[in-house]
C-alpha cells in the first residue's frame, strides 16, 4: 500500500469532513498502522538475532550483550546454619577433648 500523502489532519478538518471521507481516513490509518506493526515485528526479530539463534558468526555479536553462561553443577554443601550432628545422623557424636 502506498504511503498516505502528507497532510495535517486537524480537528477542524475532521469536523468539516463528510462521513464518507472520515471512513476513508480511518481505513487508511488502520492499514498504515498494520504496516507499521508488521515492520516493528520484523525489526525486533532482526535486532534480537545473535550467533546462538541465527547463522551469524560469534564475532558479529554486539560486545554489550553477554552470552548465557553454562550453569555448573552445584555440589551440596552445608548451609551456615546447618547443624552437623543432624546431617551426620548421630546426636551422640561429639569431638574428642
Amino acid at each position: 500500500m502506498p504511503k498516505p500523502p502528507d497532510m495535517e489532519i486537524t480537528r477542524a478538518v475532521l469536523e468539516k469532513a463528510p462521513r464518507e471521507t472520515l471512513i476513508q481516513i480511518i481505513e487508511l490509518l488502520a492499514a498504515r498502522n498494520a504496516q507499521l506493526e508488521e515492520r516493528v515485528e520484523e525489526l525486533e526479530a532482526r535486532i534480537n538475532q545473535n550467533s546462538s539463534n541465527s547463522n551469524k558468526p560469534p564475532s558479529s555479536d554486539p560486545p554489550y550483550r553477554k552470552q548465557k553462561k553454562q550453569h555448573k553443577k552445584k555440589h551440596k554443601t552445608l548451609s551456615p546454619n546447618a547443624n552437623p550432628a543432624k546431617v551426620i545422623g548421630s546426636s551422640s557424636w561429639s569431638p574428642r577433648r
